[in-house]
């Protein structure tokens, strides 16, 4: 047991500090003991709210934060995220946000509390931008464009599934001479989709050569060398054509340039990429900045989950606008009987709202629009619906029969495009 005269006083401390500063003076060595703390990570000055389409196929974090994936603008092809700018990846199976970064500082801490508190304190830009995630890990796109999709998109998607390849590269000659500012890996697959029709058509196999470099070229520039596997195989082919078309002026054996394989003279040009559709928003945080370097990694890693609050987001949605409308609806009540009034609710709002599941939560006065229900095996009060963008409302549907029920939500804003979703659920 201690007594109270074992306890330091004030004047203990007193005469402690008075001995190292005299022993200090009278230089000995001794040193106050420090101790050793690790500098905690600070969120980056911007980092990106990011979801999926719903309709997506599900990937794995590892696949989708890779070095050889770009965040682009499904309208402009710009590249939207750099490699500087942190990510809050949504995961709606987890509802937790996966906060991924490049930049590391060796041994720091990491607190998802003051992560959380200085995001979601920061202050959210006035647009929620309409992204297109591009990979080059292979694969087909999770799916094929809708009506009203954004240009770069319907490209992109005209790419993965040429119908006409001569209408697919009149396609990205055009986006090529419109668009100014393209991410290298939207340029380098317009470019290799070009060489692709003319090495089909059976063009100057030197005309295909310079646009296979010219997507070389938008490749390196952006960091992306997945893309270039085949670039190899290509000039062979290429070459291989060259030479036959050219036998009587060059001296040299074109047997050693032929292709290996049938499969080798196909379609050596195209790519194996995947695109999908996703919303983000920028967020400035206003954090420190960190007295000591980062380094900037190959690639993303993962440091935390961060739960999902609705409360914390809604605050940063109220003057954001968006590039895109999507529609939700959600049948109100746990089970639905045949004969008795069920209430769905609707709402059109922005992407990326409705992809966190908050849409209708941010109370704002938007413009009109028009709602329209209809279905199968059910009636409905009232099937045409005005309200704002926004603003949920509520249909009153009742069920003919036990089953399912089918229905179709269209919605048209003012100086918009139409929308439509369906959904459906069981009725006993």
């Amino acid at each position: 047991m201690y007594s109270s005269s074992d306890l330091p006083t004030d004047a203990d401390a007193i005469v402690g500090r008075f001995a190292v500063s005299s022993a200090l003076n009278v230089g000995l060595d001794i040193e106050p003991q420090r101790a050793e703390t690790s500098a905690p990570h600070t969120p980056s000055a911007r980092v990106w709210i990011l979801a999926l389409h719903s309709d997506a196929k599900t990937r794995s974090i590892d696949d989708l934060l890779t070095r050889d994936a770009r965040w682009v603008s499904a309208r402009t092809g710009e590249s939207l995220i750099p490699p500087e700018d942190d990510i809050l990846f949504y995961e709606p199976q987890e509802k937790k946000f996966v906060y991924a970064t490049t930049r590391s500082r060796g041994h720091m801490s990491w607190s998802v509390d003051r992560a959380a508190r200085t995001v979601f304190a920061g202050e959210a830009e006035s647009l929620a931008r309409e992204l297109l995630f591009i990979s080059f890990r292979g694969g087909a796109p999770a799916a094929r464009t809708g009506l009203g999709a954004p240009p770069i998109s319907r490209v992109v998607d005209q790419v993965a599934h040429p119908r006409d390849r001569a209408e697919t590269a009149f396609l990205c000659s055009k986006g090529l001479s419109i668009f100014k500012q393209l991410d290298g890996s939207v340029e380098g697959i317009m470019c290799r989709a070009i060489a692709d029709s003319l090495l089909e058509e059976g063009s100057d196999p030197f005309e295909v050569i310079s646009y296979l470099n010219r997507s070389q070229l938008a490749f390196g520039r952006s960091w992306l060398s997945a893309p270039c596997k085949s670039a190899h195989q290509a000039r062979r082919l290429i070459k291989y054509l060259a030479t036959q078309q050219s036998q009587h002026k060059l001296p040299f054996d074109s047997n050693a340039l032929e292709p290996k394989t049938l499969q080798d003279r196909r379609s050596p040009t195209r790519l194996g990429f995947s695109s999908e559709h996703a919303a983000g928003l920028a967020i400035t945080t206003h954090a420190e900045a960190v007295r000591d370097e980062c380094r900037l990694l190959d690639r993303r890693v993962v440091l935390d989950r961060i739960p999902f609050e609705p409360s914390r987001v809604i605050k940063l949605f109220e003057r954001v606008q968006h590039e895109k409308l999507r529609p939700s609806a959600l049948v109100l009540g746990k089970k639905a009987v045949a004969g008795q009034v069920v209430d769905v609710e609707a709402v059109l709002d922005g992407e990326l709202p409705t992809m966190l599941g908050i849409a209708g939560r941010v109370g704002r006065a938007d413009r009109w629009t028009t709602l329209q229900l209809s279905g199968s095996n059910a009636s409905i009060e009232n099937p045409v619906i005005g309200g704002y963008v926004g603003e949920p409302v509520v249909f009153r549907v009742t069920p003919s029969r036990p089953g399912r029920v089918g229905l179709k939500l269209s919605c048209l804003p003012e100086r918009g495009t139409l929308s439509e979703i369906e959904l459906s659920f069981p009725v006993s």
